[in-house]
């Protein structure tokens, strides 16, 4: 299983308190259009000549567990600030190996609470700007 791990330098899974609940797909990157041109070479209007994938949009879901409600908060309030930062999403492997990373834009975060005021989770919606590599 693929699982987002970290982004923009906040981690996201760390196997105890931050759990992925999510899988990323393998290849989150579609065909596009591409037009060739009267001299052979391949054009994309929408990323340029050579261009061959467009990054798809993901999500990932979490389960968030902390010992009291004021570092619930304080996560919370952290992960309601990556909206609108861009950065390096990390994904890693549960069978180990290499992590791979893309830049992406965090679109949206949606927070649900749990009954204990301690544990929440969250989904965070990204918009990546460059292919997973």
């Amino acid at each position: 299983m693929r699982y987002l791990s970290a982004f923009n330098g906040k981690t996201l899974h760390d196997g105890s308190s931050r759990r992925a609940l999510s899988k990323l797909p393998i290849n989150l990157a579609a065909t596009v259009e591409k037009v060739e041109m009267a001299n052979g070479a391949w054009f994309d209007p929408n990323y340029g000549t050579g261009s061959v994938t467009q990054p798809q949009p993901f999500e990932a879901q979490f389960l968030m567990k902390f010992a009291t409600k004021a570092a619930a908060e304080a996560e919370e309030a952290a992960l309601k600030g990556l909206i609108g930062d861009n950065g390096t999403a990390t994904a890693s492997l549960n069978s180990g190996g290499t992590a791979q990373t893309c830049n992406a834009t965090c679109k949206a975060v949606t927070i649900n609470h749990k009954r204990s005021d301690f544990a929440f989770t969250v989904t965070l919606y990204f918009e990546p700007f460059t292919d997973w590599s």
